[in-house]
């Protein structure tokens, strides 16, 4: 399997970010959480879209 960096959202990645927030507040340690996709997956699911 391709994992590529995802292309997120604004709102998206502020999402991830308080996640990591939240991380590092329970842990005390220094969380960096990291969004990929699934190559092969994202162009079954876009080829599905334009099916329908």
């Amino acid at each position: 399997m391709a994992y590529q960096p995802a292309h997120l959202q604004q709102s998206e990645l502020t999402e991830l970010q308080q996640y990591e927030q939240k991380l590092r507040e329970m842990t005390g340690q220094p969380i960096i959480l990291i969004a990929y996709t699934d190559e092969q997956a994202r162009t079954h699911h876009e080829l599905h879209d334009e099916d329908i």
